[in-house]
């Protein structure tokens, strides 16, 4: 059973969990508000011939989309971004929650949570997203893009190499129990 004081330094790690998510959202929107502002037709070179500052408002709303040519719509985007968020969300909540987690974990899902958020804002807000470091021949990103990126770098690498084993015994209805298990907790009076 867990004591008064263990659930109070649980809180506490949540509080400050979610406070460095929300510093890395801000930090994304003010580089994009102040870009748009003032360097949104600038065309900097920055190393060599092969990465640029060249912004551009990306409405294709994924990179998959925009390579592809899917057609898929915004609001669909938006959807898919939402339940990325809570099932992300679900996931750092179960791990946390079992105590699987460690700091660098923590920092993968703080990357991974505030590049959902930031796609999503970008969505909602900016109709897209304005990307403004440019690979030559490639394609153009923005901060979020290596929030996501890092992130599932990090943990690609965490994965293989430390929770290989119980990756391999890990079932998604863990997750759901997880989440039923917590929804009921949250609805019970104090």
């Amino acid at each position: 059973m867990n004591s008064n004081k263990d659930v109070e330094v649980r809180h506490i790690k949540y509080r400050t969990f979610y406070l460095w998510i929300g510093l890395w959202v801000v930090v994304d929107q003010l580089i994009k508000i102040f870009i748009y502002q003032y360097y949104f037709n600038a065309n900097i070179r920055i190393i060599s011939d092969l990465v640029w500052f060249r912004p551009m408002q990306n409405t294709a709303y994924s990179y998959f989309n925009a390579l592809f040519d899917f057609g898929i719509g915004r609001l669909t985007h938006i959807v898919l971004v939402v339940m990325a968020l809570l099932l992300t969300l679900l996931a750092y909540d179960y791990i946390h929650y079992n105590r699987y987690g460690n700091t660098l974990i923590g920092v993968v899902f703080i990357a991974l949570i505030s590049g959902t958020v930031c796609s999503l804002i970008d969505k909602v807000f900016w109709n897209g997203s304005l990307d403004y470091i440019y690979l030559k021949n490639l394609f153009t990103f923005d901060l979020k893009d290596c929030y996501i990126t890092v992130c599932f770098g990090i943990l690609g690498i965490i994965s293989a190499i430390k929770y290989r084993k119980a990756l391999n015994t890990f079932k998604f209805q863990h997750l759901i129990r997880h989440a039923v298990k917590r929804l009921k907790a949250y609805r019970k009076p104090a």
